[in-house]
């Protein structure tokens, strides 16, 4: 059995039983307590989630999945925080050991970065849940003002290593990003479509880039 099948195959039984663990503490609250909400109750949480979530749901197990390869996937999608904790130690995992995304070394690389991103995270969380009530208010606003760009600021991080690679992918992937986010925000549309837009724009960008890039290879 191939590595892919393997990872699959554990993959989808770590996910259905993370499934039915988050579905635990519900159970016992309807059978031992009998609290359990109605039906329309059920699908009108279901529906704000949906309607704030829902794109993302879509876009990011398609923008992530080539660093996350199929094990990072499985482990970063249950442990969740993909984008602000996972991707950037991915990047830097495959950065300094020199493997690419999409080789088999390279998803080698991802898998241990995310379950390495895992075990940092929990004991920095755990540790600055339990600081962070008592130094937050101490902090002056614009410090805590300052947290809010923080996930930005990774994302930033990540493109400026990328770029590198594919100079002509990136910058055509950032001026769709501003037109998309321009006529968005100009109609009014759900902020998500933009990161929709943004992320299929960019790839079919870096893919006629890429085509572009062979051909004035082959011809020279």
């Amino acid at each position: 059995m191939s590595y892919d099948k393997k990872v699959i195959q554990i993959g989808t039984i770590a996910m259905l039983v993370a499934i039915v663990g988050n579905f635990l503490p519900v159970a016992y609250l309807a059978i031992f307590k009998g609290l359990c909400p109605s039906g329309a109750q059920i699908m009108q949480i279901w529906g704000v989630a949906a309607a704030t979530y829902g794109i993302s749901w879509v876009i990011q197990p398609i923008s992530y999945y080539p660093a996350l390869g199929a094990g990072g996937s499985y482990i970063g999608w249950i442990s969740g925080s993909v984008g602000d904790m996972k991707m950037p130690s991915i990047t830097m995992a495959q950065k300094i050991s020199g493997y690419e995304a999409g080789t088999a070394e390279g998803k080698c690389m991802s898998t241990i970065a995310v379950v390495g991103s895992i075990f940092t995270s929990f004991s920095i969380v755990t540790i600055f849940t339990i600081i962070g009530n008592v130094v937050l208010p101490l902090l002056p606003a614009l410090v805590t003002f300052a947290f809010t760009f923080t996930l930005p600021a990774l994302f930033a991080a990540i493109y400026v290593q990328m770029l590198p690679k594919s100079a002509k992918g990136s910058i055509a992937t950032f001026i769709i990003a501003l037109v998309i986010y321009h006529i968005v925000k100009t109609t009014g549309a759900n902020t998500g479509f933009a990161t929709l837009g943004a992320v299929i724009g960019g790839m079919i960008s870096c893919y006629f880039v890429y085509n572009m890039d062979h051909k004035n290879d082959a011809k020279a």
